[in-house]
């Protein structure tokens, strides 16, 4: 049950994180964009930091259980997932400190320009490691 709660609440927070980047543009003159961001960055840094932990917990129970049969669509899959974490919390750690250190308002092109990979990125991995956490529940 608490894998289905936790896949539930990434699910929600993909969905906010997606909404806000695609139609953020559309209430800009009702709610500033980069307040919406700084309430959900801290939400997007849990569910980094649990994918993260998920997929690492996927990826070495993947290897523990394998034999040497060849590459398996588990293996790919976990090895996919975790990868993918670790890209993403690379790239939304650097760069939302950097936005809590000098402000949303003050960071370079660079930086600016990463969000628009960082937050696609963030949908697909909380969609992938909440439907693992779903899937895994019914085990």
């Amino acid at each position: 049950m608490t894998s289905r709660l936790i896949a539930v609440v990434l699910w929600i927070i993909a969905a906010a994180v997606g909404v806000h980047f695609i139609f953020g543009v559309a209430y800009a003159n009702v709610l500033d964009p980069s307040e919406g961001w700084r309430v959900l960055d801290w939400f997007m840094a849990v569910g980094a930091v649990v994918a993260l932990v998920t997929q690492y917990t996927r990826k070495r129970a993947e290897e523990s259980g394998r034999s040497d049969a060849g590459v398996s669509r588990e293996y790919l899959a976990a090895n996919f997932a975790f990868y993918a974490s670790v890209l993403l919390a690379i790239w939304f750690l650097w760069n939302w400190i950097d936005s809590l250190v000098i402000g949303v308002g003050n960071q370079n092109d660079t930086n600016v320009i990463l969000w628009a990979f960082i937050d696609p990125l963030f949908i697909m991995v909380m969609g992938i490691t909440g439907y693992y956490l779903w899937t895994r529940a019914k085990e």
